[in-house]
């Protein structure tokens, strides 16, 4: 017997053992139809996008302000290539990249230290 002949005649015993009532008004089962509706029309609808959450970034940038405002003059220096502050190294000093891998956080860094001239 096949699974779907198996839970046929389960659900032929049940409705049959519980017994129904074939009296239903007119709109009776407006609720459940409604549901059921829906239901059906995930099927065919587009999942909504993701949206990112900009309050993560948000904090992350103000600890590196709060950072960079902590921080000696010797530091915030090394982010501006003249005393003016008009310039802003892109990366960091080569000779501090080899012991130190300061690139993936130099962005963020150089970003706040903007921020505080």
């Amino acid at each position: 017997m096949s699974a779907a002949t198996g839970l046929f005649l389960v659900l032929t015993l049940i409705v049959r053992l519980q017994g129904a009532d074939c009296a239903i008004g007119a709109n009776a089962n407006t609720y459940e139809f409604k549901r059921l509706c829906k239901l059906a029309a995930l099927a065919y609808s587009k999942p909504a996008a993701a949206r990112t959450d900009d309050a993560a970034t948000d904090s992350y940038q103000k600890i590196q302000r709060l950072n960079m405002t902590l921080i000696d003059a010797a530091w915030q220096d090394m982010f501006k290539k003249d005393k003016n502050g008009k310039d802003w190294p892109q990366e960091p000093p080569a000779d501090t990249e080899a012991q130190y891998k300061w690139t993936p956080f130099w962005k963020d860094w150089s970003a706040a230290a903007k921020w505080l001239s």
